[in-house]
């Protein structure tokens, strides 16, 4: 514990400050946490996308009150972003797509592989 005047002082502004700061990271956790399920839900594109807002303005104030810090706001604002643009155009063509050009891959290594034991 602080003895001197000025330590008291400060260690009681900063839990005031921890509690302010506590309140908002909590608000940015539950938003994330919010869309992060409606992307398992695979929700709607409209529902997601109102709600990406909310995530962006939670994180927006959050480094706007320096609880965090702005060029980790801006990082978390576009992975967000790109989760929700790969969600919403996410189909089972495109799978079928990458499944059908992993044989080819391996048919090249595979001649790649008897070109060397050749050599």
């Amino acid at each position: 514990m602080p003895i001197i005047k000025s330590a008291k002082k400060r260690m009681r502004q900063s839990n005031v400050a921890r509690a302010r700061n506590l309140i908002v990271k909590k608000q940015v956790r539950n938003e994330s946490k919010k869309l992060l399920g409606m992307i398992d839900e695979k929700k709607p594109k409209k529902a997601l996308n109102e709600q990406l807002s909310k995530v962006q303005s939670s994180l927006d104030t959050a480094s706007k009150k320096r609880v965090i810090h702005p060029n980790k706001a801006a990082r978390k604002k576009a992975r967000y972003n790109q989760l929700v643009k790969d969600s919403s155009t996410k189909a089972k063509p495109s799978a079928k797509k990458s499944a059908a050009k992993s044989p080819t891959k391996k048919a090249a290594t595979k001649t790649a592989s008897k070109k060397t034991k050749t050599t």
